[in-house]
């Protein structure tokens, strides 16, 4: 009897690696039926570890109610009824400690459908059998707790909260990895590197370390000859790959998988799982001619076994292939065709994914009307079937289109709701990023003050959930709100927060994208501050400088970002032209118009040729600057691109002159870290100011001439003569810059305008003629 059960034992556990659940469940009820016949306390621990396992793997995909009532049949003849809750009583009372320990590992409340607080049970009931084991030296099942543990917390990843939980996989998984080794239990083992992948993975350590132990427990599972946990470990590799934007290294993987998956016929949700990943990964290399095929090809055969279920997946795969393709048409028809037949079938929750295809078709298109009821009928599935979560997420969603529709208030309201049920449901991280859309809403309301409090109030919960990735993009949006408020050394501090975090994150593009804030944000305050003495003046140009170079390197390496090149060359040439490298600044302007040229980026192009014409006027290239300015209004005119015609309107009155200037300078509006709206320069009234009364040209020559002899080290100044001829630098140009506007507060001073390499009489000039236009615009400034 004692062989038969062991036999039963090891077969049950066999099975459940091979993913035979129905025929593990069968092996484990016998193997625990013979060992508690023979009063083997430990042996029935293990078999009923394994009864809980097979039941926590029917439970999902099956009804909830499964784990928790464990009923197991074989043939007609129904074995037993086991309740966890008397069991664990049953076994405190005998004061059975193993037995106990075993009851505590109730893993059919480790499951999605359990919600949080299940999951903060399930914890506490894992670390105290851990504990029970451990002191009884079960090491086995100490294991198995282990094991316990980590998923628990692989589980709060999955849900969005990666950053404590992540390193608690971690933990867990390397404790039970070195457990499994010692004792020679290569299934263990296998399990623990896979989790232990997960959870680098998800704690955001360096890809290659996860992908490590993802591709020993892979051939760990090759060796058994385990081939459905073989595919399921391919497909998760495959995935990650996806999640971290290496879509293309993981096109291998996503193949194999399919393969596995389809030689077995067995399991058809994970056919079509590694078939998701296969299209994604052709994508990611732009291959849709393979996506194209391969999701076509899945839906024919779909269609041919009469799987009804997978069917609706093909469908929904085929629309994002035509998404992708820009086919719109084709995509709402696929997606709509999916929507159709879950619904025929009556299956509710598949009917809530497929609202949500839908519902992403319709944004693409922005029929913002359609997508809204789309996600609404989402959200009231989720009501019925009483999935907070997905309730959440829908109302989140709602929040989104309606900030994409300018309806601020009602975006508001939805985060709200939002926001009230990720409370309920402990979801910290669902709840923050609500947070961050809120406060969306509230700057577009021109609400700043409550939009910095609401993205503080979501920053401080990512920081309390270790979670670096969403810190970032909260540091990120600060740095958005600072900016709009004209609090530019906030939006610096908050811009080099936000790429510090991405760049410890590895995340590259999003790097490089903070640094051309931190570029503008370090402009931005040498701009606004007019106290500032040379060595802070140098230090923010350098700061400037620096950024914008590293952000350049950065873009050279995303093969897919040309036109995010292109607007880094923009940026570094518009401040190397700003700090008096002209030469290098046109290079990177002819750069830029070359990459949009060759996309056919018509705006960039417009944008590339305004950098041309200011870093040229920046030169002394008077004319050069004037062709290149005309070439960009008639292109910003042409396509209706209001942005760069204004741009080039205002470089053509600089370059033209006669004060017809806009109340803020050009360079102020157009050149980088330039935020604040340009001032109204419509006339204040018709009151009669009588003629101009301020300094005259001559007048404004001493002083000028005084503000400059300050900074260089001759005994006099020619008037006609270019200041840089008498040592004024470029560095020492901005600071003059500065000193001007604080002499002369409100009359614009357009950093081309010191760039130029004026005389003291050209700077004398420019600051008459704009105080008479302002004159005699009604609005004098002194």
């Amino acid at each position: 009897m004692a062989s038969e059960a062991e036999q039963q034992l090891a077969s049950a556990v066999d099975l459940q690696y091979r993913c035979k659940t129905d025929e593990a469940l069968q092996a484990a009820a016998a193997a625990l039926a013979l060992f508690r016949a023979q009063g083997d306390s430990r042996k029935c621990s293990e078999a009923l570890r394994v009864v809980i396992a097979s039941h926590l793997r029917k439970a999902d995909c099956d009804k909830p109610t499964e784990a928790s009532s464990c009923c197991i049949k074989t043939g007609e003849e129904q074995l037993r009824i086991y309740h966890c809750e008397e069991e664990l009583k049953a076994a405190r009372d005998a004061g059975d400690r193993l037995a106990e320990a075993s009851m505590l590992l109730r893993i059919e409340i480790n499951t999605d459908k359990r919600g949080t607080k299940k999951r903060e049970e399930s914890l506490a009931m894992g670390l105290e059998a851990l504990a029970i084991f451990r002191e009884m030296g079960e090491q086995k099942l100490e294991v198995a707790a282990l094991q316990h543990l980590s998923n628990v917390h692989i589980k709060f990843c999955d849900k969005g909260c990666a950053g404590k939980s992540g390193k608690e996989v971690t933990s867990y998984a390397l404790q039970a990895l070195t457990l499994s080794r010692s004792l020679q239990d290569r299934v263990s083992e296998a399990s623990a590197l896979h989790n232990l992948a997960i959870g680098r993975w998800y704690s955001e350590s360096p890809f290659k370390d996860g992908l490590k132990a993802a591709k020993e427990a892979l051939q760990i599972f090759r060796d058994l000859g385990y081939r459905q946990t073989q595919g399921a470990q391919l497909y998760s590799i495959a995935d990650w790959h996806q999640r971290k934007g290496l879509g293309k290294q993981g096109l291998q993987y996503a193949k194999e998988a399919l393969e596995v998956f389809q030689a077995d016929g067995e399991g058809k949700g994970w056919e079509c799982a590694a078939l998701g990943a296969l299209v994604a990964a052709y994508i990611d290399q732009d291959d849709k001619e393979s996506a194209l095929t391969v999701a076509k090809e899945a839906l024919e055969k779909f269609r041919a076994s009469g799987d009804k279920l997978s069917e609706a997946h093909g469908l929904d795969l085929l629309a994002s292939v035509y998404l992708y393709q820009d086919d719109n048409e084709e995509a709402l028809k696929m997606a709509e065709e999916s929507l159709a037949l879950v619904r025929e079938m009556g299956d509710k929750r598949a009917e809530s994914y497929a609202l949500k295809s839908v519902s992403q078709v319709q944004m693409k298109t922005e029929s913002h009307e359609d997508a809204l009821k789309s996600v609404q009928a989402a959200l009231a599935i989720a009501g019925e079937l009483g999935d907070t979560r997905e309730q959440a997420k829908a109302l989140d969603e709602l929040c989104r289109l309606n900030l994409l529709s300018r309806n601020f208030k009602e975006a508001i309201d939805f985060a709200e709701e939002a926001q009230a049920v990720f409370q309920k449901s402990g979801d910290f991280c669902g709840e923050g990023v609500t947070l961050l859309n809120k406060s969306s809403a509230h700057m577009a309301l021109g609400e700043l003050n409550l939009a910095l409090q609401v993205a503080e109030d979501a920053l401080a919960m990512f920081q309390q959930e270790e979670d670096r990735r969403n810190q970032a993009s909260a540091h990120h949006f600060l740095y958005e709100i600072h900016t709009a408020a004209q609090n530019s050394e906030a939006a610096l501090r908050c811009a080099i927060n936000a790429r510090n975090l991405f760049q410890k994150l590895g995340s590259k593009r999003e790097e490089a994208a903070m640094l051309l804030r931190v570029a503008s944000a370090h402009i931005a305050v040498i701009n606004g501050n007019k106290n500032l003495g040379r060595r802070e003046t140098k230090k923010g140009c350098d700061g400037a400088l620096k950024a914008a170079k590293e952000a350049v390197a950065l873009a050279k390496k995303q093969e897919k970002e040309k036109l995010f090149l292109a607007n880094a060359y923009c940026l570094l040439g518009q401040i190397q032209g700003m700090v008096g490298k002209t030469k290098e600044g046109l290079k990177c302007g002819n750069e830029a118009l070359r990459i949009c040229e060759e996309e056919g980026d018509r705006k960039g192009q417009a944008a590339s040729l305004i950098t041309i014409g200011e870093v040229s006027s920046m030169s002394g290239k008077k004319e050069e600057a004037k062709k290149f300015a005309t070439r960009a209004l008639e292109l910003a005119q042409k396509i209706k691109d209001a942005p760069s015609e204004r741009a080039a309107l205002q470089l053509l009155e600089h370059l033209q002159g006669g004060g017809k200037q806009q109340a803020q300078s050009y360079a102020e509006e157009v050149g980088p870290g330039a935020s604040a709206p340009a001032a109204d320069s419509a006339a204040a009234g018709n009151a009669e100011l009588g003629p101009y009364k301020g300094p005259d040209v001559d007048a404004l020559i001493v002083k000028v001439e005084e503000l400059a002899m300050g900074l260089v080290s001759v005994e006099e100044l020619h008037q006609d003569s270019p200041l840089m001829d008498a040592g004024l630098d470029s560095l020492s140009m901005v600071q003059f810059r500065n000193t001007l506007q604080q002499q002369f507060p409100g009359v614009p001073m357009p950093a081309s305008l010191v760039f130029d390499n004026p005389s003291v009489r050209a700077v004398s000039m420019n600051i008459y003629e704009e105080l008479k236009a302002a004159h005699d615009a009604g609005k004098p400034l002194i």
